[in-house]
C-alpha cells in the first residue's frame, strides 16, 4: 500500500543519515575519557590511600554514564 501523490508529480527523496555516526563518536569519546579519567583516579586514590578522589570522579561521571545507559537501553525507543 504506497502513498499517492495528489497535487504536483513524484520526486525521489534520499537522505544522507550522519546523527547517528555523529552521536556514537561522542558518546564513544566520553565513555573512554570518563573511564580513562575514573582508572586514572582509581590508581591515584590507591597511591595516597586516599578514596576521596575516586568518589569525587565517579560523582561527576555516573549521572553522564546513567544517562547514556538511559538513551541506549530505554524500552521506549523507536525501533
Amino acid at each position: 500500500m504506497g502513498l499517492k501523490v495528489k497535487c504536483g508529480e513524484e520526486f525521489s527523496a534520499t537522505v544522507k543519515v550522519t546523527e547517528t555516526g555523529t552521536r556514537r563518536l561522542v558518546v564513544g569519546t566520553v565513555l573512554t575519557l570518563g573511564t580513562f579519567f575514573l582508572v586514572g583516579s582509581c590508581l591515584y586514590s590507591l597511591y595516597v590511600k586516599d578514596f576521596s578522589y575516586m568518589a569525587t570522579v565517579w560523582g561527576i561521571l555516573a549521572p553522564i554514564y546513567g544517562g547514556i545507559a538511559a538513551f541506549y537501553f530505554s524500552s521506549q525507543k523507536a525501533h
